[in-house]
């Protein structure tokens, strides 16, 4: 098989289970990382996928990723990204990757004549309104979405000027995504194993949109291969209240604290400070912050119908999806035995 699929992120949470879905169908995979430590866990995936290094930042060294591609059936996956719930205001370092990065990845993947393009974006980067959201829906302006969102809705933009330009590039808008392959770095995940490990008080009264990511995997694979041109599809999912998305796990660990606390928004921000400064002091990435709880607060509703009836997306129920992930985190050791 001459066709060849470039994934960036390879080493994220959704880029490993891509890997695990793209394996043993004849592919040539080429992967980008940025850390040499991130190798060992793709290769435990598959082995004999081509591993580059560069940064996104770096413009030229991303070009040994695209070399060859003249040759080749060549696809790309964009799914490399900086995932930040802290900052309120964009920083440089989430510009220069999410927003910059973008444009560099894409802009070789034109000079090199890349045939059909995802770009994974987030249903965090449309504007948080708390109203059901279409894949024409306003993208996020920074006001009340924080600076993820609006460095993702700036991406969104970048990719459809590429768009303008002749290129065929499919976006995907991924909800919340949660399941095995990943112990920690994922917020969701990481919300999980601190909850069941008796880590954190309660969460706030509030709602969100989840799915597995073996499911988002999927989605983003279909956009690719059965897409429509330039096509734009959100990823959704379960509307689940915070509260029962933990207790779905609790229920499958004998051992997780059996009261969950609910907190009002108005006490939660009140605690984001000290939140923040009891995890400098303790070295964890905190989970409730400003970006967050304001996320929460506006959260839109999200219709997934076009992926399902053009890319037979069909996401599983968080209860199954659950017990795959909870059954991960015992396999991997990653929850106390108290």
């Amino acid at each position: 098989m001459n066709k060849r699929i470039i994934l960036t992120g390879i080493a994220g949470h959704l880029g490993k289970n891509i890997l695990l879905q793209l394996k043993d169908k004849g592919y040539e995979i080429r992967g980008l990382v940025h850390e040499e430590n991130e190798e060992a866990e793709v290769r435990e995936i598959d082995p004999e996928v081509e591993l580059l290094h560069g940064d996104v930042r770096n413009k030229d060294s991303l070009r040994s990723l695209f070399e060859g591609c003249e040759n080749k059936e060549a696809y790309l996956i964009h799914a490399a990204s900086k995932v930040d719930i802290q900052h309120q205001r964009l920083t440089k370092d989430m510009v220069d990757i999410n927003v910059e990065g973008t444009k560099n990845i894409f802009s070789l993947a034109k000079e090199f004549g890349v045939i059909h393009s995802v770009y994974v974006s987030s249903v965090d980067s449309f504007k948080a309104i708390g109203k059901t959201i279409y894949e024409t829906g306003v993208y996020a302006d920074g006001k009340k979405e924080g600076a993820y969102a609006l460095s993702k809705a700036m991406a969104n933009n970048a990719v459809k000027e590429f768009q303008k330009q002749g290129m065929d590039i499919r976006i995907v808008y991924p909800c919340g995504f949660f399941g095995p392959m990943d112990n920690g770095k994922n917020h969701l995940n990481q919300l999980l194993l601190s909850y069941l490990n008796g880590k954190i008080p309660g969460v706030i009264k509030a709602s969100y949109t989840f799915a597995d990511v073996r499911d988002i995997a999927q989605g983003t694979l279909s956009a690719l291969f059965e897409g429509e041109r330039n096509g734009a599809y959100i990823l959704g999912g379960e509307v689940v209240p915070l509260e029962v998305f933990l207790r779905e796990a609790g229920a499958l660990y004998s051992k997780a604290p059996k009261k969950i606390t609910v907190f009002p928004h108005w006490l939660a921000r009140i605690g984001v400070p000290f939140v923040k400064l009891h995890c400098k002091l303790t070295h964890q990435r905190p989970l409730y912050t400003g970006f967050a709880l304001s996320l929460l607060a506006h959260a839109n509703l999200f219709d997934d119908s076009k992926a399902r009836k053009e890319l037979s997306y069909s996401p599983r129920s968080i209860k199954d999806s659950m017990k795959d992930t909870v059954a991960y985190f015992e396999e991997q050791g990653l929850l106390q035995k108290k």
